[in-house]
């Protein structure tokens, strides 16, 4: 019977390395874009006495081939400039018919005129005043839009920022997703429109949205028609404990390593670091064959090959059953129970990872010969695992795998369970 087990094991290995091909493809690294964060790179650009774009321009030689602009705040257009802030109570001593309790802007009028309309609350007119009930200034406020022009025109590659915010009305007449934007990176813990308005939010993004390594963004999943793409990017407080050289090692690493297609940069206090960031970037990634470019979406259809995995993972199952000298059979059912249970459509990889591991370790102990049976079935296991895994949510990052800590704990206990 044992025989038999290994030989549909051997038997379903070749059409499961031949599932992974489709996954390899999708996995193939680059083309990246280097993103610079506007409102990082703005500081720099004042302190300089130029405009943003020219800034910009300076990087693109090292590599700088694009750049995302956050969304701004209401305060942070009133900190330059465009807009005055009043209190309603401020205008009345001043002599205006103003409610006292309202909050009153005023300044550009294409920016008084698009946050009229921006967000679901009662708005007046009072002469050249726009007020509100509620103080706005931590309310998202759009863009500074000719800058996003003139850096589309210029041709970077433009990705976009929204703030999701319960007030803010997502209406296709403001620019929540200007027309020039190439991606949409979504600022804060979550997504447009989240959680009570995804389906309205989604029909106002009509361009690829950004999954942001290590920033779990609840809603994010309901964009996934609109194509994903993985961005990297460091903590800025942690990137100024770093030196340029080892800050960059983690982004070819991610490009490299991980398929990370935006790589989301802020430039250091000193441009001589900033550029010692960008050449050795550009090093790692053409010392690792990663193109520079415009990113685009990866396409990956699961291979119905995939499915003669399932055959190799329950003859291990079989395995483990007759192996633990001890309920062996009752043992390999729970687990099965255990992983449908649990991992639902990842049960087959679960299972995989639990089960393969321990195979090597139930036959005759004889030294050498032991460590490399181990070996064998922990590499099947392997292959089963990661052909059963690859679905577009697992490859895109938006599905976790499921039961990572019983990995390290079942295994182990069930080498135990075999010395009994």
């Amino acid at each position: 019977m044992k025989r038999l087990l290994n030989l549909l094991i051997l038997l379903a290995l070749a059409p499961s390395l031949l599932a992974l091909l489709p996954r390899l493809q999708a996995e193939h690294p680059g083309p990246v874009v280097l993103l610079m964060d506007a409102e990082a790179l703005r500081e720099e650009a004042r302190a300089q006495g130029k405009d943003l774009l020219a800034v910009l321009e300076a990087y693109r030689p090292l590599g700088v081939e694009g750049i995302a602009f956050p969304e701004r705040f209401v305060k942070d257009w009133v900190a330059q400039g465009a807009l005055l802030y009043r209190t309603g109570r401020e205008l009345l001593e001043a002599g205006l018919p103003a409610k006292p309790g309202w909050y009153y802007l005023k300044g550009e009028a294409w920016l008084l005129d698009l946050l009229a309309q921006a967000y679901d609350l009662p708005t007046e007119r009072l002469g050249p005043w726009l007020g509100f009930p509620l103080d706005v200034q931590a309310l998202p406020a759009f863009y500074p839009l000719s800058e996003i022009r003139a850096a589309k025109e210029a041709g970077f590659y433009v990705a976009v920022r929204p703030i999701n915010q319960r007030y803010r009305r997502l209406d296709p007449s403001v620019p929540i997703v200007p027309q020039e934007a190439d991606a949409v990176v979504f600022a804060g813990l979550e997504a447009l429109g989240y959680p009570y308005r995804l389906e309205e939010a989604r029909e106002r993004v009509p361009v690829p949205v950004a999954l942001i390594e290590g920033t779990p963004q609840p809603g994010l999943s309901a964009y996934r028609e609109k194509g994903i793409l993985r961005l990297f990017s460091l903590r800025y407080e942690w990137q100024l404990t770093l030196t340029p050289e080892e800050a960059a090692d983690k982004y070819v690493l991610a490009a490299r390593e991980r398929g990370h297609q935006l790589l989301y940069l802020r430039p250091y206090p000193y441009r001589q670091d900033t550029e010692r960031l960008l050449q050795r970037i550009q090093e790692g990634l053409k010392a690792s064959h990663i193109p520079l470019g415009h990113p685009a979406v990866r396409e990956f259809a699961p291979s119905p090959l995939r499915l003669a995995a399932w055959v190799g993972v329950l003859a291990g199952l079989g395995l483990l059953a007759l192996g633990l000298p001890v309920h062996g059979p009752l043992v390999a059912l729970l687990l099965l129970l255990l992983a449908l249970g649990y991992a639902g459509g990842q049960a087959g990889a679960l299972l995989a990872a639990l089960v393969f591991p321990v195979l090597g370790f139930l036959g005759p102990r004889n030294g050498l010969w032991m460590w490399l049976r181990t070996l064998g079935y922990a590499l099947a296991g392997v292959v089963f695992l990661s052909a059963l895994g690859s679905t577009p949510a697992t490859l895109l990052g938006l599905q976790a795998f499921k039961g990572v800590s019983l990995t390290l704990l079942v295994p182990p206990l069930l080498v135990a369970f075999s010395f009994l």
